[in-house]
C-alpha cells in the first residue's frame, strides 16, 4: 500500500507543480497496483487524473475521468469541483447542451462556485437557446451575485450581445457600467474601444474620437490601443481630419505609422501561433518579434506568452527569464498576476521560500480577486509559521481571516484561526491560545491536531493539572505519531509533570529516552541532559543534608520554568527564558 501512496501523492505533487506529463505517467500505473486499490486515496485518483489531462487540454480523457470520479458511491470531497471541470471540459469540446447541464447542477448546489457557473451557463445559452436567453440570463446574474469577482467579465459579454442583438443604448450602458465599477478590470480597455466603435458607427464622430484616445492615453502600447489607432483612422477620414490624424500617431513613442502596422502584423502572426498552441511557431515568431521590435509596442506580452509556452514545456530556466520583465515593468495585471503565481509555485516547489517569499509580497502589491489574495495570504501564513516567525504569521493569519467573508471557506478559516493559536502558543501568549482553540476540536486535523493537543497538555501544565495533561500527551502519541516533533515536545513535558507529582523514575525514564532515541532533536536531547544532571544533582545535595526538603513540587519553580519555555513554549528572542 505504501507503494501505490507514494505514486499518488508525487503525481499529486506533479500536478501542483504544473509537471502534468510526469503526473499522468505516475498515476496511470495505480489502478493496476493492487494494494493501492484498498488505500483511502483511491477515490482521489479519477479526480487527479482529470485535472491532469485537463490541463494538458485533452478534455475528452479528461471528461472520462471526471465522471468516474462523480460515478463512486462514497462521499466526494471534491464533487462541485469535479462536476465543475467536467462542465468546462464539455464547454471546450463544444458540447454546450451537457456543459450547461452541469453548470446548472453546479449553480443549484449553491456552493464557492455557483457564480462561475451561473455565468457559463449562460454562455452556453447562446449557442444552444440564442443570444436573447444569453442576455436574459446574465441579467439575472448582476441580480442575483452584487459581489461577484466575474461581474466584469458579465458586462462585458451582456454588453457585447446587446451589439448583436443591434440593441445599441442597452450595450453602452453595460460598457459604462464595466468602465465606472470595475476600474481595474483589464476589460475597461475594450470597453472604450467597443464604446468608440458603436459612436463611430452610429456617426458620433466626436464621441469615438474620445474613446479611442482614451484608450491609448490609458492603456499605451495595448492591442486596445493600436486597434483604437487603426479604428481612429477612419473616423478622422469621415471628420476630414487626416492631417491631424498623421500627427498624432507620430506623437505616440515617435512610431510611424508603417513602423506601428508592421509591429502589429509580427506580433499578430506570433499571436494566431500562440492561440493555435502551436509551441515550435510561436517560440520562433516571438523571439523574432523581440529580434526585431526591442522597444516594440507588444514586448510584454510577447515575453508573457514566452513564458507561458516555456512553463508548460517544463523549461524553468526560460520561463523565468521572460516572466523577469513582465513582473519588473509591473504594467498589465492580467499578465503580472499569473505570472507571479507561477513563480510562486515554482520556487514553493523547490523550497526556495526566500524567493517565493519576495514573490508574494509582490503579488500582494496587485488587484487580487478574492481567490488570488487568499492563495496568496494563505502561502505566506504558511510559510511563516513554518520558519518559526511567529508575530508574521499571526499577522497573515488575521489578515486572512479578515479577507475571507463569512460562510466564505470554512477549512481556511480554520486554518487561519489554528495559526493564529498556534503562533499565540508560540510566543508565550497563552490567555490569547486558550481563547483561539475554544471550539476548534472538529478542524483541527494533522499538524493542527497535534499543535492544539500539545497545546492543551501544557495549558494543563499550567493549571497543576499534571495527570490530565499526561493524558493528553498520550492522546498526542496515539493520533498523531506522523508528526513526531510534536510528540517529542510532549515527552518533555511528560517529563516534567512526573517530576511535578513527584515520581522521578518515571521522568528520568522519559528523559533518558529522549536523550538517547531522539537524534532529530537535539535540542531536546540537550534539554534531557541537562533536566537529569539537575536531578542527580539534586540528589546529591539531598543525600548530603538529610535534614533539607525539596519543595511541594520536587522541582525548582525558576528550572522548570526555564524547561518549560525552552521544550515547550516560544524561542522568540523576546520570550525565552535563560536558566543557567
Amino acid at each position: 500500500m505504501i507503494g501505490g501512496q507514494a505514486l499518488f501523492w508525487s503525481g499529486v505533487l506533479y500536478n501542483e507543480a504544473g509537471a502534468y506529463d510526469r503526473a499522468l505517467n505516475l498515476m496511470n500505473r495505480l489502478p493496476d497496483h493492487v494494494a493501492f486499490k484498498q488505500s483511502e486515496e483511491r477515490t482521489m485518483l479519477p479526480f487527479e487524473l482529470g485535472f491532469a489531462y485537463m490541463a494538458l487540454k485533452d478534455y475528452t480523457a479528461a471528461q472520462r475521468a471526471f465522471l468516474s470520479y462523480l460515478s463512486q458511491n462514497v462521499a466526494l470531497a471534491k464533487g462541485d469541483e469535479a462536476r465543475l471541470n467536467l462542465a468546462d471540459c464539455y464547454f471546450a469540446n463544444k458540447d454546450y447542451t451537457k456543459a450547461l447541464a452541469q453548470y446548472n447542477k453546479v449553480k443549484d448546489a449553491k456552493g464557492v462556485y455557483q457564480d462561475y457557473a451561473d455565468f457559463q451557463a449562460a454562455m452556453c445559452l447562446e449557442f444552444t437557446q440564442g443570444l436573447a436567453e444569453k442576455a436574459m440570463r446574465l441579467v439575472d446574474f448582476l441580480k442575483t451575485y452584487p459581489n461577484s469577482v466575474y461581474r466584469d467579465q458579465v458586462y462585458f459579454s451582456l454588453g457585447s450581445a446587446y451589439v448583436n442583438l443591434e440593441k445599441i443604448p442597452e450595450a453602452q450602458l453595460q460598457f459604462k457600467a464595466l468602465i465606472s465599477g470595475h476600474k481595474s478590470s483589464p476589460l475597461v480597455a475594450s470597453a472604450y474601444l467597443n464604446l468608440g466603435l458603436i459612436s463611430d458607427n452610429n456617426e458620433a464622430f466626436e464621441d469615438a474620437l474620445d474613446y479611442f484616445k482614451n484608450v491609448v492615453n490609458l492603456y499605451p502600447g495595448s492591442q486596445e490601443a493600436i486597434s483604437a489607432v487603426q479604428s481612429a483612422r477612419n473616423t478622422f477620414i469621415a471628420l476630414g481630419r487626416v492631417q491631424e490624424y498623421g500627427l498624432w500617431v507620430n506623437d505616440l513613442d515617435f512610431i510611424s505609422i508603417e513602423e506601428a502596422a508592421l509591429d502589429q502584423a509580427s506580433f499578430e502572426s506570433a499571436k494566431q501561433a500562440y492561440a493555435q498552441g502551436n509551441d515550435v511557431l510561436s517560440i520562433q515568431r516571438l523571439e523574432s518579434y523581440l529580434e526585431n521590435y526591442p522597444q516594440g509596442r507588444y514586448t510584454l506580452e510577447v515575453h508573457y506568452f514566452l513564458s507561458e509556452i516555456y512553463w508548460r514545456q517544463q523549461n524553468i530556466e526560460q520561463a523565468l527569464i521572460h516572466a523577469d520583465p513582465v513582473i519588473k515593468n509591473d504594467q498589465n495585471p492580467s499578465y503580472v498576476i499569473p505570472t507571479l503565481i507561477r513563480v510562486v509555485r515554482h520556487y514553493l516547489s523547490i523550497q526556495e521560500f526566500a524567493w517565493a517569499e519576495s514573490s508574494l509580497i509582490q503579488l500582494m502589491k496587485q488587484p487580487l480577486d478574492a481567490d488570488q489574495r487568499s492563495f496568496a495570504l494563505r502561502n505566506l501564513m504558511q510559510m511563516m509559521s513554518d520558519g518559526s516567525r511567529w508575530r508574521e504569521a499571526l499577522d497573515y493569519a488575521e489578515q486572512l481571516s479578515s479577507h475571507l467573508s463569512p460562510g466564505g471557506d470554512e477549512v481556511l478559516l480554520a486554518q487561519a484561526k489554528l495559526t493564529s493559536a498556534w503562533s499565540h502558543f508560540e510566543l508565550g501568549e497563552f490567555e490569547m491560545a486558550r481563547a483561539q482553540y475554544q471550539g476548534m476540536d472538529a478542524m483541527a486535523k494533522g499538524q493542527y491536531g497535534a499543535q492544539m493537543t500539545l497545546a492543551r497538555a501544557y495549558f494543563a501544565h499550567l493549571d497543576q493539572d499534571y495527570l490530565g495533561s499526561n493524558d493528553s500527551i498520550q492522546y498526542l502519541a496515539q493520533n498523531y505519531a506522523n508528526h513526531p516533533k510534536y510528540g517529542a515536545r510532549g515527552l518533555m513535558l511528560m517529563a516534567l509533570n512526573f517530576e511535578a507529582l513527584e515520581d522521578s523514575f518515571q521522568a528520568r525514564f522519559i528523559l533518558e529516552n529522549i536523550r538517547d532515541n531522539m537524534s532529530d532533536f537535539p535540542d531536546l536531547q540537550e534539554e534531557a541532559t541537562r533536566r537529569m544532571a539537575q536531578m542527580d544533582e539534586s540528589k546529591r545535595k539531598t543525600q548530603e543534608s538529610s535534614h533539607q526538603a525539596l519543595g511541594p513540587t520536587g522541582i525548582d519553580q525558576g528550572i522548570d520554568q526555564g524547561i518549560e519555555q525552552d521544550s515547550l513554549g516560544s524561542k522568540g528572542k523576546n520570550e525565552k527564558q535563560q536558566n543557567d
